[in-house]
């Protein structure tokens, strides 16, 4: 799958430009803040009817303006499709080929990209709800019933937590209810819990490979799920009702699981260096990609957002010289020197196309 063109009307600091993407490597180039990274977001944005970044829909709309609309057509075994998202300042609406999609998530998975930029460093150093949301959207691109069961967990969850507060705050304890929503917990969140264990043990040889081949070195990474949900057990909430009506939420369950990243049996995020954090990140990403395309049979779009300002030579060229190779499609990158860029991308002999950004004015080249 090839994205051809993206058109960008009131999104972020572009009025109404239209960007034309290479086959096989494009780099975006231009100055701090003149809207590089803005034009992977609008990527994502149709790929996932949300950004990279955690701005609100109605942040990447233009000064002033009641709206944004970003528009890509794209290019799948010689027919072309059409993906449209607007956001008006009350609703968020996607099109596929002019035709209203109203759930979004009968999308996800439909255009799938894979985006490395330097933020994402929060997956070691955050909180364990960031990586859950990781690893639980990566698999929802590739597993329709995972996805459905997720949908279906958070849903009794949320119900499930607004009345244990709700009783916790004075109100009538309804054991009716709470069988009810725990009932429709059970199964889904059993699993989803499954489903996470069996996916790390799935990827955990693309993970290795893509590590060692970054950084060069032979050292064992592996990911570990720690949870104290045990599935297959039937329902463990009828006993946490007193403890959990005291905390005001649900104390247990697969949205409480910690994923640990590990190197050589330890913390990453404790031991590893600022090299082997960045390397175990990128291969992590590249491990996401292989999935995706192997499950999916499609490849995603490859988004690299400031890499050459952020990875040594080594890691560099490495990462450049695998994903230009058969494995991998699109490859679209920003970077703030287009010396630099075009010195790194023909060292690596790489053949790529040219799209300059000034104040939110597109140049394709």
């Amino acid at each position: 799958m090839q994205l051809k063109t993206l058109r960008l009307i009131n999104f972020k600091n572009y009025q109404d430009e239209t960007v034309v993407f290479s086959k096989g490597f494009t780099a975006i180039l231009g100055k701090n803040g003149a809207g590089k990274t803005n034009i992977l977001e609008a990527i994502h944005y149709l790929s996932l009817t949300r950004g990279y970044s955690n701005s609100t829909d109605a942040q990447n709309i233009r000064r002033d303006q009641p709206f944004f609309t970003a528009i890509g057509k794209l290019e799948e075994t010689a027919q072309m499709q059409e993906i449209q998202v607007s956001f008006d300042g009350t609703g968020k609406t996607l099109r596929l080929d002019g035709k209203e999609c109203r759930r979004f998530s009968d999308h996800l998975g439909k255009f799938p990209v894979v985006q490395i930029a330097p933020q994402d460093i929060s997956l070691i150093w955050e909180t364990g709800e960031i990586r859950r949301r990781f690893f639980d959207l990566w698999m929802s691109q590739i597993n329709r019933s995972f996805l459905e069961d997720l949908i279906r967990y958070q849903h009794f969850l949320k119900q499930r937590n607004t009345l244990l507060k709700n009783i916790r705050d004075g109100a009538q304890a309804d054991a009716e209810l709470l069988n009810l929503y725990e009932n429709e917990m059970t199964g889904p969140a059993d699993r989803i819990s499954q489903a996470r264990k069996a996916f790390l043990e799935q990827i955990s040889p693309a993970l290795t490979g893509f590590y060692q081949r970054l950084a060069g070195e032979a050292e064992k990474i592996n990911i570990e799920v720690e949870s104290e949900f045990i599935p297959l057990q039937g329902n463990p909430w009828p006993k946490l009702r007193e403890k959990d009506i005291a905390a005001g939420r649900t104390t247990l369950g697969p949205h409480r699981d910690e994923f640990h990243f590990h190197l050589n049996g330890m913390e990453v995020r404790k031991y590893g260096s600022q090299g082997q954090q960045k390397s175990f990140l990128i291969a992590l990403k590249l491990a996401s990609y292989a999935v995706i395309s192997s499950l999916s049979g499609i490849k995603p779009v490859l988004l690299l957002d400031d890499i050459f300002d952020k990875m040594d030579d080594l890691r560099l060229l490495n990462l450049l010289s695998m994903t230009d190779s058969d494995d991998f499609g699109q490859v679209i990158l920003t970077d703030s020197s287009p010396v630099r860029a075009r010195q790194k991308l023909t060292e690596a002999g790489i053949d790529f196309g040219v799209i300059s950004v000034e104040d939110g004015k597109i140049i394709n080249q």
